[in-house]
């Protein structure tokens, strides 16, 4: 129900819930069309979606569909609704990031809220993961190119404290991390894949979002557009 997408998929699904009389069918159609609208980056498709699952946890709460899950075959829609309401509320594009605290290798406590002002890379890693450590060079190169700009490039990381000093001390990571052991804050922002970057503009808010590895040249062009909001329109740095 959550995979379908494209706009084949969602024409279909629109006509299913505007024809179909059946409660059930509609209900299902309904969930569906909003799922696949969440996965946009259009502003407008993100507010329909969440119109739709507000709508569905109003009027098809009690609709249940059977799932192959052997633990649990039985799904309903108020419980379904939960988890993409969640991310809609909360981790979409346009949205407040929200607050993170934790503490950093040195025991000092970090906020995500004391870089407002600052354009803000937030990176979920782990030193385990290949594309991760692949991204080191990068993250070298874009805290030192950024150095006298209003940027932060700030770490989430599931390593112990021990793994993630050796790191720093090493020179392999130039960053600020907050240590991430028991990834309560990864789970609180819903990372299933490493690296999960989000930019974060000198408000708060989210501008973009990608799960996997993001290159040097795209991520120079994300973050000098934000920058450029600061002050107006400049020159971008060259890219290196």
């Amino acid at each position: 129900l959550q995979s379908c997408g494209g706009p084949l998929s969602t024409a279909f699904l629109k006509e299913i819930i505007q024809q179909c009389d059946d409660r059930t069918i509609k209900g299902l159609a309904t969930f569906s069309l909003a799922c696949g609208l969440s996965v946009s980056e259009d502003e407008q498709d993100l507010e329909q979606s969440l119109a739709l699952l507000k709508k569905v946890k109003v009027e098809f709460a009690d609709v249940t569909y059977d799932c192959p899950e052997i633990d649990h075959p039985i799904h309903s829609l108020a419980k379904e609704c939960e988890e993409p309401l969640y991310r809609l509320n909360h981790l979409r594009l346009g949205m407040p990031a929200m607050e993170i605290v934790g503490k950093d290798v040195e025991g000092n406590e970090v906020r995500l809220s004391s870089h407002k002002g600052k354009v803000v890379l937030l990176d979920f890693w782990a030193s385990w993961c290949p594309p991760c450590r692949s991204m080191f060079a990068t993250q070298r190169a874009l805290v030192k190119k950024y150095g006298d700009k209003p940027f932060v490039w700030l770490g989430v990381c599931t390593d112990d404290l021990k793994t993630i000093q050796g790191l720093m001390d090493d020179k392999k990571i130039a960053c600020q991390n907050i240590v991430d052991a028991g990834e309560t804050i990864s789970q609180q922002w819903r990372v299933e894949g490493i690296p999960d970057l989000y930019l974060i503009d000198a408000n708060g808010i989210i501008r973009k979002h990608h799960s996997g590895v993001v290159d040097r040249k795209q991520l120079t062009l994300w973050i000098d557009e934000q920058l450029q909001s600061l002050s107006g329109p400049q020159p971008p740095l060259p890219i290196e």
